[in-house]
């Protein structure tokens, strides 16, 4: 008796016989969602506020924050083939660097970001920046140097050697002055300073972290309210999960809270 009983088999045409040729079985555990929001409230209670400085990814990663401290199960982090709680809930930050004609992709972490007010992560998060780019943040000099230390052929074993230190075996190499989980709970990216308003960012599998988030450029809308039109500021997110810690159900309330921490700022922020 056949597992999965089948009628007649099909020709394959010659793209298909191609596709098959070229592709293995489906491996990529990752979700991929999208939200929108009316980011007018939040830019004008900023103003009001005096938090000029404050962009919409700061408002992003505070308002991340407060759902993963409202809800500890998105803190989760694949160890030994298990999922385990994060003690802490920390950020990551993608930045460009310019290198000549060439740009590279680092980044700079805040810990305990669910502690930390707007202002305080804005603050934080330009200091992190500036270090970076003066090349002074010592714990990135030391994970450049030894990613450069090895030539490319041996680039994949010993990322495979570290991650099963850091990561399987938990070891903490922050006294060879790596940084401690430094991809943290999760990570933002900002692709609206790229003028993009939407894109998907694939997960980073050396990360172990389960969600990458990118924040859009914001952009003018109209929509139909109480019988007028009226004109407001959109800002898309997208999310990038990770099937094997998520479902979609884990995101139905976290995702209506950071829907209204974004949209309501006088009451969440």
């Amino acid at each position: 008796m056949s597992n999965i009983e089948t009628l007649k088999k099909e020709k394959s045409s010659s793209f298909r016989k191609l596709a098959i040729g070229s592709w293995g079985k489906p491996k990529n555990p990752t979700i991929y969602a999208k939200l929108t929001f009316d980011y007018s409230n939040c830019k004008t209670y900023l103003k009001e506020s005096g938090l000029t400085q404050v962009s919409v990814n700061h408002v992003v990663a505070k308002a991340l924050a407060t759902i993963f401290k409202q809800y500890p199960y998105l803190n989760r982090v694949l160890i030994r083939r298990s999922i385990y709680v994060r003690k802490h809930i920390s950020a990551f930050f993608n930045t460009h660097l310019r290198l000549g004609d060439d740009y590279d992709l680092l980044g700079v972490t805040i810990q305990d970001i669910d502690r930390l007010s707007l202002s305080e992560i804005e603050k934080k998060l330009k200091e992190k920046v500036l270090e970076l780019r003066q090349n002074k943040n010592k714990e990135m000099k030391k994970s450049k140097f030894l990613i450069q230390l090895f030539p490319s052929l041996l680039t994949k074993p010993v990322i495979k050697v570290f991650d099963f230190f850091m990561y399987s075996l938990n070891i903490d190499f922050s006294k060879f002055g790596l940084s401690k989980d430094p991809y943290g709970s999760f990570i933002v990216t900002s692709i609206g300073s790229f003028g993009m308003e939407e894109a998907y960012v694939p997960l980073f599998p050396f990360s172990r972290c389960g969600m990458v988030v990118a924040v859009g450029k914001p952009s003018k809308q109209v929509q139909i309210k109480n019988g007028t039109v009226q004109e407001y500021d959109r800002v898309t997110l997208t999310f990038s999960l990770d099937h094997r810690l998520f479902d979609g159900a884990h995101f139905a309330k976290p995702l209506r809270l950071l829907k209204k921490i974004i949209e309501q700022p006088k009451t969440y922020l």
